[in-house]
């Protein structure tokens, strides 16, 4: 009976377009580039039935380049097969126990869960979230500084997400440092809770990630965020967020703010629209961002669409580095940046 009531499912979302960046060093550029609607992946889960309402559950799935064909790795290395997620665990009434390379709940419920699988959440870029001209936030940079855009997981982790009761769920994680002379060297922890009502949805989420190359694994990012999406009728959503984000050595801060909007002008087409403030404090020598996202979306199938979208920065502050910088492209040589892409998103 068990035997007859396992599965595999095995999966698959591409994404491949051309970029056109106003400013990168002081020069445009034209790039092919790959994951940026979506990240590349092949993946492999599934679960079996244990009885008594409870299952074994599991995961394998690995991030790549469609350019290069190269895997792209855990924390943006080039290393790791299983790089985007690996667990095993147990799911029943109680909730949900995994073990392995893990999503922390900045990710799951700030950006799954804020979106929507059926509302936002396929059609928000890489490019629209965050970065910025922050650089001094890390010895490397601010790179999706509040990891609402999953470009770390956290390995050697266990978590737990609890059942949905009255619309409401939450979990926690914890990443172990391994490292013998301290428990908490190179630890993560993260938390998170939300709450589903009618068109209502609410969510927040934390995370306290120390690095490696932050005073020894001693400190790093503590980074906590709110946010929600309501959902009018007509295929029309908006949606908040707040994250604050805090280097715990340099006291290094920065805030962040942004609302949206999604709609369907028409059955196959989707237009989305999102406006973001980040403001860096004195550690940051205040800097300051304005971005404007905008993407259009046809979609040729269920699995398939074509879209062209833009993203505008401008920065302010501190002259000599307060250069405007969108997430995954190079820095600009002034004050602005932006990019537009054309480019083709296919799930299977």
């Amino acid at each position: 009976m068990a035997q007859s009531s396992s599965g595999v499912t095995i999966y698959g979302i591409l994404d491949v377009g051309i970029d056109r960046v106003s400013n990168v060093g002081g020069h445009g550029n034209t790039l092919v580039n790959t994951g940026v609607l979506v990240p590349n992946l092949l993946g492999f889960r599934g679960s079996e039935d244990l009885g008594g309402g409870l299952k074994a559950i599991y995961k394998l799935e690995t991030q790549f380049a469609i350019d290069t064909g190269t895997t792209i790795g855990i924390n943006g290395t080039s290393e790791g097969m299983w790089n985007h997620g690996a667990y095993v665990g147990l799911e029943g009434s109680m909730g949900k126990v995994t073990i392995g390379t893990l999503d922390d709940f900045m990710f799951s419920n700030l950006s799954v869960k804020r979106y929507g699988f059926g509302a936002m959440f396929p059609f928000v870029s890489l490019t629209f979230l965050r970065q910025g001209p922050f650089a001094n936030l890390t010895p490397v940079g601010s790179f999706d500084f509040d990891r609402t855009g999953l470009t770390s997981r956290v390995s050697n982790s266990i978590r737990y997400d609890s059942p949905t009761i009255g619309g409401f769920n939450f979990g926690a994680l914890y990443g172990l440092g391994e490292q013998s002379d301290s428990q908490s060297r190179n630890s993560t922890y993260s938390l998170g809770a939300d709450y589903s009502s009618g068109p209502w949805t609410f969510t927040a989420a934390m995370i306290n990630a120390k690095s490696p190359l932050i005073n020894n694994g001693n400190d790093g990012l503590t980074s906590w965020g709110l946010g929600g999406r309501y959902d009018f009728s007509g295929g029309i959503s908006t949606d908040f967020l707040y994250t604050n984000t805090k280097n715990t050595f340099t006291d290094a801060k920065i805030d962040s703010y942004e609302i949206g909007a999604i709609m369907s002008p028409t059955p196959t087409t989707r237009l989305i629209g999102q406006y973001t403030y980040m403001k860096g404090n004195d550690q940051l020598s205040n800097n300051k961002a304005h971005q404007i996202n905008t993407g259009l979306h046809y979609l040729l199938s269920k699995r398939s669409n074509v879209y062209v979208q833009y993203s505008y920065q401008k920065a302010s502050g501190d002259g000599d580095n307060a250069k405007a910088q969108l997430m995954l492209m190079g820095a600009s040589s002034g004050s602005s940046q932006g990019v537009l892409r054309v480019g083709m998103f296919h799930a299977f």
